[in-house]
């Protein structure tokens, strides 16, 4: 029983040092309602995803621009061959064949040919029905998704607004009903007094005791509230979850 007892002081002990370290680890951060839709802002998920629809369907508007575009081409030909053929082929396509190019030896012997030739092409579409179509189109979805992607923000804007205040309420409301426990908790103790000294019925000295469990109960349900709240405010912002 003893050695129990000891594990289970341990136990409380150890659990309460990894209470404290935890406290410890978190920070507290001190946030406007500026701030927190500045943060919402630049940080919330939904958010950049609306942007990144936004952004893809400019991306979108800039690739149907190519349809009007000038397409210029540059081609670059070279040829080096000595085979007969070729080389008389060659100079007739040139325009500079000579009489004594069909002499026998040259054609059996013929030297070495080096030629290059570029050529550069423009070419301006006039007028380009589908490029034409396909850029009202991408310019009408940019549209929508630049309306969706406002109405996301205004929708996030408007959560973590509602979450801010929530916040500040469950907080104040939490002083509040401390100060309601402590009122309560001292008429306790008086009516604890009054009915040992024959003053006042069981029932209302208990009812005074099941008003202070009310009150604690009360308390607990704002600190949970304020916990979820919190929570749902460091998502929405992007918050580590180690800030109080």
């Amino acid at each position: 029983m003893k050695a129990f007892k000891i594990i289970a002081i341990v136990s409380v002990l150890a659990a309460m040092a990894g209470n404290l370290d935890a406290k410890e680890s978190r920070r507290t951060m001190s946030l406007s309602l500026d701030d927190a839709l500045r943060m919402a802002r630049e940080n919330n998920f939904v958010i950049k995803a609306a942007n990144s629809r936004v952004a893809q369907a400019e991306a979108k508007i800039t690739q149907t621009r190519q349809g009007s575009l000038p397409k210029v081409t540059l081609i670059e030909n070279a040829v080096v061959t000595n085979d007969p053929g070729a080389a008389l082929v060659f100079k007739l396509q040139q325009n500079i064949i000579k009489t004594t190019d069909f002499d026998p030896v040259k054609l059996n012997d013929a030297s070495v040919i080096n030629d290059f030739s570029t050529s550069l092409q423009v070419m301006q579409p006039i007028f380009n029905a589908d490029a034409k179509i396909g850029s009202s189109i991408a310019k009408s979805a940019k549209r929508a998704q630049e309306y969706m992607a406002g109405r996301t923000s205004e929708s996030i804007e408007l959560q973590v607004s509602r979450l801010y205040y929530a916040l500040i309420l469950a907080r104040k409301n939490i002083v509040a009903i401390d100060q309601s426990i402590a009122t309560m908790g001292s008429h306790s103790r008086d009516a604890s007094r009054a009915f040992n000294a024959g003053m006042m019925s069981k029932s209302d000295k208990l009812s005074t005791d099941v008003r202070v469990a009310e009150l604690n109960e009360q308390k607990l349900m704002l600190h949970d509230a304020v916990r979820n709240a919190s929570d749902a405010l460091k998502t929405l912002l992007n918050i580590d979850t180690d800030v109080l």
